[in-house]
């Protein structure tokens, strides 16, 4: 079983810091957090990977874009594109036995029909899909953590 999934790398401001002021220094311009608009976030990048891992085996790290759709959401197009053809196909040719296990993400083609299910059918890809919340199922959920805590360590 190789098990994917697919990563979003913020770049740029993502959360809220926690500014706790001494007593008097409520409205001190030091103690206050400028808080960003809409337009402001268009402007930081995302980046999207996908990876996969199973016994003996993973896979590198591909980066891959969405176009005309900032916030990572995968479509059935580019993951036919970027990920499948590229990387999943030459694993089928080169005659690796296995079972892809996806998450329930759209992208993924999770419908009856539709041009990823098409894809899977013609190159004969088993795969099926998990609950994306079964950290138990999924191992590849646990390897995305060590290096989100690495970039976490630099000031964005």
């Amino acid at each position: 079983v190789g098990f994917s999934d697919e990563v979003h790398w913020g770049v740029g401001p993502q959360d809220k810091q926690r500014i706790i002021p001494k007593p008097g220094e409520g409205y001190c311009t030091d103690c206050i957090q400028e808080q960003l608009n809409r337009v402001d976030e268009k402007h930081f990048e995302r980046a999207h990977s996908w990876a996969a891992v199973g016994y003996n085996f993973k896979s590198n790290l591909h980066f891959y874009n969405v176009p005309g759709n900032r916030n990572g959401k995968m479509s059935l197009q580019a993951y036919r594109d970027q990920i499948l053809e590229p990387i999943v196909k030459p694993w089928i040719d080169h005659g690796d036995d296995f079972v892809l296990k996806e998450d329930g993400d759209s992208g993924h083609g999770t419908g009856k029909s539709n041009i990823v299910r098409t894809w899977k059918r013609t190159h004969k890809l088993e795969s099926y899909f998990n609950c994306h919340s079964s950290p138990d199922l999924s191992p590849i959920d646990n390897c995305w953590l060590p290096p989100k805590q690495y970039l976490k360590r630099f000031p964005h």
